[in-house]
């Protein structure tokens, strides 16, 4: 039986998610890069670096580290890619060896029935019609294989000269990505000396930075068991929000009217002690196993079903919830952080501190509604946003576009982010927390 030969199997070729991935790796990290010197550009020769800008200084360098990184996962990928060519050109090469074995043998066989007088008489010499018919339909498959075969191999030869030319476009993509890696490699042996430089010039001034760090380890201080006040309150309200919606039904059921037995300013206590007495009065105890919301836990909400949806949203939007501003990098992380220029220096933030360029406004992460406006001494104005029982919060703003009360949407604007009078330096503070309990902001944030 004559086969022809199986196509080439498909190349496997290099995901092309996974090249675009590194692709916008590489434009967030050049993005942190180009922001962290235009903050550095704001420091004139004549004046010493801020703490600020040091801590840019060696974000920048974090990045840089992260896009050499990056380029290098690219080198490999193309590798890989380079090495899928070779092999599958090497695939091609024994297919076309194969075909155009099996096709001179077929010119071999040609050769022996070299005349159509020749072909004709193959076919006259059939012992009967049936068997001529065979013999003529024989000849006519055969020359079309072979005419098949010429075509499979000019195919292959195609492909192959296709992939070499694959081949070599990813060779040079190769020489360009190496190229950037020796050029980042060279830029961040520069940076890590004006770095070291930089954190040799703090360290001269370590006991002016310790008073610093001290008021600003107070403010953080101040400000987060203001929030911790702010959102017991909160709580508070909600709960005693959810009671009285509980004691309104309940007096309903035992035939209290809204208006004539009690009204809007009767407190809760009063209300309990009326639902009481109408019970006794009418012989209608309460029914067994019911439980008071006064009981209710005073670390956790009391929430409506609409705040419960939000509060179930937000969560299940961690890891993919959008930054506090269009663009920024983190100079200072969740928790402990050791103090540039110093020994043994650290300072817990509550938060993390986001620098981006001036005139940047803050942005709400998640769509709730304005819980407060929090005038901080030395730190200009906070915003408090309640998203159910998180809360997020956008610190050191110069202007507030937004009010108490009022509902926002995710990424609306909410204040411009404050600039530093001396250095330039705008930088907004960003908390998150569910109930009165602090969170890592960048588990919650999306990842750059």
């Amino acid at each position: 039986m004559l086969l022809l030969a199986a196509p080439a199997p498909a190349l496997a070729q290099s995901t092309p998610n996974k090249k675009e991935a590194l692709q916008q790796r590489k434009a967030q990290l050049q993005d942190e890069i180009d922001l962290a010197n235009s903050i550095l550009k704001k420091t004139r020769s004549d004046k010493q670096l801020t703490l600020t800008q040091v801590r840019a200084l060696e974000q920048k360098v974090r990045a840089r580290e992260s896009l050499i990184r990056t380029i290098d996962s690219e080198v490999r990928s193309i590798d890989g890619a380079i090495g899928q060519q070779k092999l599958a050109i090497s695939q091609m090469d024994q297919e076309i060896l194969v075909l155009k074995d099996k096709y001179a043998g077929m010119l071999r066989a040609a050769q022996k029935r070299r005349t159509y007088q020749q072909q004709w008489a193959f076919v006259f010499s059939a012992e009967s019609v049936s068997q001529a018919l065979k013999r003529l339909y024989f000849l006519r498959q055969y020359a079309r294989f072979r005419s098949n075969q010429v075509a499979a191999i000019k195919n292959l030869q195609q492909r192959k000269s296709e992939q070499i030319g694959v081949l070599a476009a990813q060779k040079d993509q190769k020489k360009v990505l190496l190229g950037q890696e020796v050029q980042q490699k060279q830029v961040l042996v520069q940076e890590k000396s004006v770095r070291e430089k930089a954190v040799a010039q703090l360290s001269k001034q370590e006991s002016k930075i310790a008073v610093d760090i001290k008021k600003k380890r107070g403010e953080l201080q101040k400000l987060e068991r203001q929030i911790q006040g702010l959102i017991a309150d909160e709580m508070r309200k909600s709960r005693e929000k959810a009671e009285r919606g509980a004691l309104l039904t309940e007096a309903a059921q035992v035939g209290l009217v809204a208006g004539t037995d009690f009204n809007d300013r009767t407190t809760l206590v009063q209300l309990r002690k009326l639902i009481a007495e109408r019970r006794k009065t009418t012989n209608n105890p309460a029914p067994a196993g019911a439980a008071s919301l006064a009981t209710a836990s005073s670390t956790s909400f009391s929430l409506t079903p609409e705040a419960q949806l939000v509060s179930k949203n937000f969560e299940a939007n961690r890891g993919r919830l959008p930054w506090p501003v269009e663009r920024g990098i983190v100079l200072q992380g969740f928790g402990e952080n050791p103090v540039a220029g110093t020994t043994g220096v650290t300072i817990k933030n509550p938060g993390i501190d986001i620098a981006t360029g001036s005139g940047s406004e803050a942005r709400a992460v998640f769509e709730g509604e304005v819980s407060t406006i929090i005038p901080i001494p030395g730190a200009n104005r906070a915003v408090l946003v309640k998203h159910g029982q998180y809360f997020t919060v956008y610190s050191n703003l110069a202007a507030v576009y937004v009010k108490a009360g009022q509902k926002v949407t995710t990424k609306q604007a909410l204040g411009k982010v404050a600039d530093d009078q001396d250095s330039g330096e705008a930088v907004l503070h960003f908390e998150l927390w569910k109930d009165t309990y602090n969170q890592d902001p960048t588990y919650w944030i999306l990842r750059k």
